[in-house]
Parts: structure tokens; sequence; C-alpha cells
């Protein structure tokens, strides 16, 4: 699709906005940092001094999760697969009642009491500091988590590539340079602050690009269901879909997008840093509402964009394609920000994680135990600036489908980190010979289900056969093996509830906490 100079000089001025005011939440935290103390940089550069208010945290998750595998993957996608993609997508809805709902509380309570401030601590001090969970979580982290950023990276690269005509290794760099700058200010907190201004960037572009499409369809077919119908006759697979998914290939996708969610460090991240139980009921309802909003809309693009009959040759391009059909030129450009604001606020969340991987559970506890915390500031810094830019290497020559990586990515995470984390939570005999041997189990049958064996499980994705796999082996270990200690640091008791009952403390109460 041709555009011209003028829609993309309107799009660029948008751009620079937008990018302008997220670097100007870095350089506030920044000198706001300044006046903290060094010994608490660690827990408020990764966990926000643990402050976070409902909107912040619920939006956090959110967005976080909801990047550009849901403005540009997820579309493109969708234009593939039909109302099945759409379907089976939507059941990422449910992720906020999964990660807050289920798990929230119990990971707040626990990461205040060990002092946790990333996802691999709280599994490492779950599992008696265990060095094989340790270190085998934080290396999976980096290994998985560096692929899925680039898969965002690409996505936003892509996107500004098509709307503005910026070379794409340009775009990249711009990218790379825009979050690196407001993430290694900032910290969490520049992260979250910036993740509200996108959340309400992407609601408007979703809202903006809704009824675009609607208006857009009823004037070229007359009515939507008659627009339906015009599809189901040219093309009756995609009301269904091009491959005729079976109830199995269905349910793994939505094991993928909506139940195994609390595997996912970079979505688990917000429970380390709500202020107390309100905030955390509060960003439950916050985070339903505006990822069911994004979500709805946007899985329905890649249908939409069949129903307008305007699907593009590089199926990634389908977003921005539809945003310069339907919209004004200027608007179109709210769009680009929206979608922008998807990644940046993913890849931002994503960096935070493996900095502390890297930093507080490897670095600090095996390579340098001594560090101060003007080292770990000065490590943190270095270690995010490398990140990046092996995430910007390992973006220069992309995959032709994003969502496939990012699957890839989300999926083997999910098969190593969700049975020691769900059953750190709710099993009291969960061990840490348990935890270890169903996350080398689950990624080896993650890597075989994936490859060698992929025609076993006939179209799933293989992070169901995988984690179930993993799941079966960490109980039967950790039932053949002894039962973990009580270590005061875990299982403690003490006074929590108002009438003075002493009560349970880790896993199995629902009490409130200040």
């Amino acid at each position: 699709m041709q555009i011209n100079a003028s829609t993309r000089m309107l799009t660029l001025v948008i751009f620079i906005i937008y990018s302008v005011l997220l670097l100007g939440v870095g350089f506030y935290y920044r000198q706001k940092s300044k006046k903290e103390t060094s010994g608490d940089f660690s827990k408020n550069f990764f966990s926000g001094g643990r402050a976070m208010g409902p909107l912040v945290v619920g939006m956090m998750l959110g967005a976080s999760v909801c990047s550009s595998g849901t403005f540009i993957g997820g579309p493109a996608t969708g234009t593939k697969e039909g109302l099945v993609w759409t379907v089976c997508i939507y059941a990422s809805v449910f992720m906020n009642f999964v990660i807050l709902g289920i798990a929230g509380k119990k990971i707040g309570i626990i990461a205040r009491r060990t002092n946790a401030v990333s996802y691999v601590s709280l599994l490492k001090n779950r599992y008696n500091d265990n060095k094989g969970v340790t270190i085998l979580g934080a290396l999976a982290i980096i290994g998985f988590l560096i692929p899925y950023c680039s898969s965002q990276l690409v996505g936003g690269a892509r996107l500004i590539e098509t709307m503005i005509g910026i070379p794409y290794l340009w775009g990249l760099g711009i990218f790379a340079l825009i979050i690196l700058i407001y993430t290694i200010f900032g910290g969490i907190k520049g992260v979250s602050v910036s993740t509200v201004i996108q959340g309400f960037i992407m609601t408007f572009a979703t809202l903006l690009l809704i009824f675009g499409v609607v208006g857009y369809i009823r004037s070229d077919s007359g009515s939507m269901a008659a627009a339906w119908q015009n599809l189901a006759a040219s093309d009756h697979k995609m009301i269904m879909s091009p491959k005729q998914w079976s109830i199995p290939v269905m349910f793994s996708y939505i094991w993928l997008v909506g139940i195994t969610y609390v595997g996912l460090p970079h979505a688990v991240q917000g429970a380390l840093t709500y202020k107390d139980t309100k905030s955390l009921h509060g960003a439950i309802l916050v985070g339903v509402v505006f990822v069911t909003f994004w979500q709805g809309i946007m899985t329905f693009m890649g249908p939409a964009a069949r129903l307008m009959n305007i699907v593009p040759e590089v199926a990634d391009q389908t977003t921005p394609v539809i945003a310069m059909t339907v919209l004004p030129p200027w608007l179109a450009g709210v769009i680009i920000a929206g979608a922008v604001g998807a990644i940046q606020s993913t890849i931002a969340a994503m960096l935070i994680v493996i900095s502390s991987s890297a930093v507080n559970d490897i670095y600090a506890n095996y390579v340098r135990p001594e560090a101060g915390p003007d080292q770990m500031k000065k490590m943190t810094q270095i270690t995010t600036t490398l990140v990046l830019l092996a995430i910007f290497l390992f973006s220069i020559k992309p995959p032709a489908f994003l969502q496939m990586l990012i699957n890839f990515a989300v999926g083997g995470m999910e098969t190593i980190f969700f049975g020691p984390m769900l059953l750190g939570l709710f099993w009291k005999r969960a061990n840490e010979q348990g935890a270890l041997s169903g996350m080398v189990v689950g990624a080896v049958c993650y890597y075989l289900f994936s490859y060698p064996l992929k025609a076993m499980i006939s179209g799933m994705q293989p992070v169901l056969p995988a984690s179930l796999i993993a799941l079966a082996v960490m109980v039967a270990v950790s039932l053949a093996t002894p039962k973990p200690p009580k270590g005061d640091l875990v299982w403690p008791e003490i006074p929590q509830r108002r009438d003075g009952q002493l009560i349970k403390f880790f896993l199995y109460n629902n009490f409130r906490f200040k």
C-alpha cells in the first residue's frame, strides 16, 4: 500500500511527540532516584518499592502481555486462520485472574517476607535456595525472553517502516534507544508510568480502529451481516479455519495464552509491585477491563481485513494497512502510537525481568555475593544495555511470522515455570528435587514436541503436552524424595487477622496485609 508524503509526515510528528513524552518520564524518574539511598536500588528499580496502585499494576500487567502479538502478529495470523484464532486468543482475557486473582496475593506476601525482587528469587526462596533451580530458571528467562523481545522489536520496526518510511534497521535502532533510556533511567517506576500512558494511548487507538473498520465495512457491504455472508460464500473456511482446527488444537492455544500465564516471569512481575490487597483487587478489575477491550478488538482485525478485502502481501502489515485505509492520516498516526506503546511497554518489562535474573539471581548470588548497592546499580545498567544490544542483533534478520516466534518463547517459559510456581504456591509437599526435575524434563519435552516429535502432537501447541508431563514428573519426584524443610523464613506462624488468631503464613491463607 502506498502512503503519501504528507501522511508519513503527520505520523512521524505524532511518533516524535510520543517518544519525547516517554523520554521525559525516564529523565524525571532518574532525578527522583538520585534522592533515594543507594541501598534501596534493587528494591526500587525492580519492584518499585512495592508501592504501586491498582491502575499502574493492572495496566502494567495487561500492557506487558498485550504487545506486538496483539497489535501486529495476532491480526496477521487472523488473516490466515480466521475466526478460530480470534476465539482461542481471546482466552488471554483471563490472565489477570490467573496471575493476580489466584496467585498474586501469595506471591506478594512471600516477596515481602523474603525480600524477593524477581521471579527467580521467589523460586529460589521457595525451593530451599536450590542452586540448580535458581541458575536454570535465570538461564531459561534470558534464553527465551531475548528472542521474545526480539519479536517485539521487529514488530515495532516493521510498523514504523510501513507507516513512516524509515528503513528497517533505523527503526530497530530508534526503538531500542528509546526503550533503553527510559528503562535504565526510570527502572520499574519509570516503566510503570510509561505503561499507563501507553495503555491509554492503546485504548484510544483500538477504539478509533474499530469504529473506522465497522464504518468502512458497513459503507462497503451495506451491513456487517452482509459482509460475513459474502465472506462465507467466497471463503467459508475463514469462518471456521483453513486448517479445520480440532478441539485439542484449540485447547492447546487456550492453555498457552490463558491458563499457564503464571509461568511468564514478565507478567508475574506486577505481583511483586502492588502496595496492598486493595490495590491488588483493583488491579484485577483494571487489567480485565483493558485486556478484554484490547484483545476483543485487535483479534478481530485479521478477519476484518478479509471482510474488507485488503489483506497485505506482508501479513505483519495488516494493522497499519487497515489503519491507513479506514482512518484519516493523523488518526492513523495515533494507531501507530498505540501499537508502539504496546510493544515498548512489553520490551521494557522484559528488560527488567532479564536484568533482575542476570544481576540479582546469578551475579549477586554466585559471582559476586559481596557486591554493594553501587556495584549492583552499575551492573544492572551494563547488563540492561548489553541485553538490548543482543536483542537488536537478534532482530536484524527477523522471521517471516512474528507470532510463531512469540508462541515458541511464551510456550517455553510456561513449560519450565508453570509447575514450580503453581505447585510451589499451592502444594506444601513440592520440593526442590521435584521442581528441578520438572524444569529439566519440561525443557527437554518442549524441544522434542517442537521439532523431532512435532508430528506426534497433531498441530497442538507443544506447551500443552510438555507442561503436563513436567507437572507429572514434578509431583512424582517430590513424593519420592524427602519433604521440604520448614524454615522460619518460609513457614513462620504470625498473628495477622484482626481477631487475634494465630494463622499459618505462606500459602494456604487468604489474609490481608498492610
